[in-house]
């Protein structure tokens, strides 16, 4: 079964709203919404979506301004933003690329463009999600080895304490045995008193 990725579609105008909702949720995906910048900013932060569809003319928090804050939030920052604009003109177009939106569309919306857009970003987003994971497994299966390694290496040790302890032992034996043959028999001076005695 595809993976069923999430949109936060952003918009103070409930028409662009609906409209969005009856072009995207035949295409499969999970569509949530929000209708100010501030809600946008809680909603973002409660469901992590794959994709942002943001207005960028809303009252009170613009768009500019809730692209820059996501982008400043570690968990959300790399968070695939299309800014959606009535602004047409060039200098609108830059200051959302350097708000930090991914892609702008000016209105009135292609929405043929727009769910192509959307595709390709959702499967571009995909794969570097997988990319992220296999370098996390990746380094997971370095951590095992590591400590794969270092059990081996505890074991060898061990090993080898027992391997030096055993001849050590005989040394330590034979050097007693000289010592005992040098100084000789052991004399027990009240064993020799009674010898003399009888």
């Amino acid at each position: 079964m595809p993976e069923k990725h999430t949109i936060l579609i952003v918009d103070d105008d409930k028409y662009v709203r609906d409209t969005i909702k009856f072009l995207l949720s035949a295409e499969g995906y999970d569509l949530a919404f929000a209708e100010s910048g501030k809600e946008a900013l809680e909603k973002a932060s409660e469901i992590k979506p794959d994709l942002m569809l943001l207005d960028v003319l809303m009252p009170g928090m613009d768009g500019f301004e809730v692209c820059r804050r996501l982008r400043a939030e570690p968990q959300l920052a790399e968070l695939p933003i299309v800014m959606v604009t009535a602004l047409n003109d060039r200098g609108s177009r830059l200051r959302g690329i350097k708000a930090g939106a991914d892609e702008v569309i000016s209105k009135p919306v292609d929405y043929v463009e727009l769910k192509a857009r959307i595709h390709a970003i959702t499967r571009v987003n995909r794969y570097r999600r997988l990319t992220e994971l296999k370098k996390a497994v990746a380094q997971q299966e370095v951590k095992m080895l590591g400590y794969q390694h270092l059990a081996t290496i505890g074991l060898m040790a061990s090993g080898l304490a027992d391997e030096i302890q055993s001849p050590a032992q005989k040394i330590i034996d034979t050097v007693k045995d000289c010592i005992d043959s040098i100084r000789g028999p052991s004399v027990d001076s009240q064993q020799m008193a009674t010898d003399l005695n009888e």
